[in-house]
């Protein structure tokens, strides 16, 4: 667990700087945001997203992501992730303000115990940011597949990053995602975030055949 830890550090030290640009009339509102993602679209700073499922980690989970985000390069990704246990899989906007990453560890992990999981890392993180203001956590079923999450705000020398982590059982072990972006973002990704990116998650072949064609 201790280098779990590490990884969302250094994920989050990872995020640089960006100022939200607020398009003429102001954001949309949230409840088109909303509308329009259940559809694999979002209105993100007046521009229009469109999400694609995507098949990743050798065809062992399926999820929904933003069309334009582009997968790190290896040498981009040691750059940025200076360290051993960097995630398998890194995917961000053009910026590399947006980062949706995914770890595949060994850590041991039943489905039984993704509560006790959760609260295991929420204690990790509680005493790496011990003044970082806490915004939700809790386990759901998502796809018939238990799912913990994580939802906070990290402070990053003068400006804050938002962090949505969610895990769960893949092979017996633990499947780390994370999606992080500036607070400036974050009013408009939060929502996108859990409704487009998280609640799309599907775990394994089996139940890749068995959704096939089922929006989340």
């Amino acid at each position: 667990m201790e280098h779990m830890g590490e990884k969302s550090t250094e994920m989050m030290k990872e995020t640089r700087r960006q100022t939200a640009q607020t398009p003429e009339g102001g954001n949309p509102p949230k409840n088109n945001l909303r509308q329009s993602a259940k559809k694999g679209v979002a209105v993100i700073d007046g521009k229009t997203i469109e999400f694609v499922e995507k098949s990743l980690l050798g065809n062992k989970i399926k999820i929904r992501l933003p069309q334009n985000f582009k997968k790190m390069s290896p040498e981009t990704a040691a750059l940025k992730y200076p360290f051993q246990r960097r995630p398998d899989l890194i995917y961000s906007n053009e910026s590399f303000s947006v980062n949706i990453t995914f770890k595949h560890s060994q850590n041991p992990l039943k489905e039984t115990d993704i509560d006790i999981f959760k609260d295991a890392m929420i204690q990790i993180l509680k005493k790496t940011h011990p003044t970082a203001p806490w915004l939700e956590d809790g386990v759901k079923e998502i796809n018939g597949k238990k799912i913990g999450c994580v939802d906070s705000l990290y402070p990053f020398w003068d400006i804050k990053i938002y962090s949505l982590m969610f895990f769960t059982e893949l092979e017996n072990k633990a499947l780390l995602c994370s999606f992080n972006c500036t607070e400036e973002e974050m009013a408009d990704w939060r929502p996108v975030a859990v409704r487009e990116i998280m609640e799309s998650l599907i775990i394994g072949p089996e139940n890749l055949e068995d959704l096939e064609g089922v929006s989340p």
